[in-house]
């Protein structure tokens, strides 16, 4: 058998060169029309052995083109195929009253739309080798108060109704797997909730016993280190760890080491960060400890110049 030339009748660019690319890899040779108009001159000029065409062109669409086809006296043979995205009763009675041999919904998987095309090439060697089929009268069908004149031979009207069938057999199967895989996904998200609902309360546990090991810190609460000096804080965290941190000790019978640390931001990086510099401020005085240190002659106090300096130097600011 030589090579099936289809010929496809496709105002979508892209859809048209998917289902080219598509066919001439299955060995077909392929012509294209962007419109019917033009898909009907290809027709004229090199016959093709099937079309397959949209229905919603400018120019001339589906249902005119294939009635040109149908009612010229050397093209009236070829199988035709409508693609629609329509499933109206009123587009089946249409391709019918223009003598559509089969109608494929849109979106069509590749291998469907194929063996459409197959059984109708097959049908249509067979119908070249017997006697034509008689045309039939024409059968008159009123939908939404519009009267058609169905003239399609009972082969044509057979294979278009089956079509029809199948594509909404397919459909609903469509629909059933759709549902089912939206019944899958609400159980898989139902299941995710519980997941984030009880790793947020294991979350706000861990952030809540935080804050109390952060409160710990915190100066213990009373009117003043010494008879000298009387001190009053408050600490309100905005969120459940806070970026800011304060503490207030002696340092010796003259010393008061009084700081507050402000750490851009709130949460748990935050915090950790105004907790470590909150370690190394802390009011346990030994060799090397930053506010003051223990020597063989006693305390020393570190200036606060010389305290900032360091504290630049153990939290470098570009490195957070």
């Amino acid at each position: 058998m030589s090579e099936q030339h289809i010929l496809i009748a496709e105002d979508n660019r892209l859809q048209a060169r998917i289902l080219i690319d598509q066919l001439m890899q299955l060995g077909y040779r392929v012509s294209h029309g962007m419109d019917g108009q033009a898909a009907y001159e290809l027709a004229k000029q090199d016959k093709p052995h099937l079309i397959v065409s949209d229905i919603e062109m400018p120019v001339l669409d589906g249902y005119g083109f294939c009635r040109r086809i149908k009612t010229h006296p050397d093209l009236k043979s070829i199988p035709f195929i409508l693609l629609s995205t329509l499933s109206d009763p009123e587009d089946i009675i249409r391709g019918l009253d223009c003598g559509a041999d089969n109608y494929v919904t849109k979106p069509y998987r590749t291998d469907q739309l194929v063996a459409r095309m197959n059984a109708l090439l097959e049908h249509s060697n067979r119908l070249a080798l017997a006697d034509p089929e008689e045309p039939s009268e024409p059968l008159s069908v009123t939908i939404g108060q519009r009267e058609y004149q169905v003239r399609s031979g009972r082969q044509q009207t057979l294979n278009l109704l089956i079509s029809t069938f199948e594509n909404a057999v397919q459909k609903n199967h469509e629909l059933q797997q759709s549902n089912e895989d939206l019944t899958l996904a609400k159980e898989s998200l139902a299941k995710n909730n519980y997941n984030l609902q009880q790793l947020n309360e294991r979350m706000k546990r861990d952030l809540d016993a935080a804050a109390k090991v952060q409160h710990s810190l915190l100066p213990k609460r009373r009117d003043s280190p010494d008879d000298r000096a009387s001190l009053a804080w408050r600490y309100q965290p905005c969120d459940e760890l806070a970026g800011d941190f304060l503490n207030c000790f002696m340092l010796d019978d003259d010393h008061l080491a009084l700081f507050v640390v402000d750490v851009s931001g709130h949460g748990v990086a935050s915090s950790l960060l105004s907790v470590a510099v909150g370690r190394a401020l802390a009011g346990d005085i030994t060799e090397t400890s930053l506010p003051a240190r223990r020597t063989r002659a006693g305390i020393e106090i570190n200036q606060p110049a010389m305290v900032l300096d360091e504290l630049n130097r153990r939290f470098p600011m570009e490195d957070q």
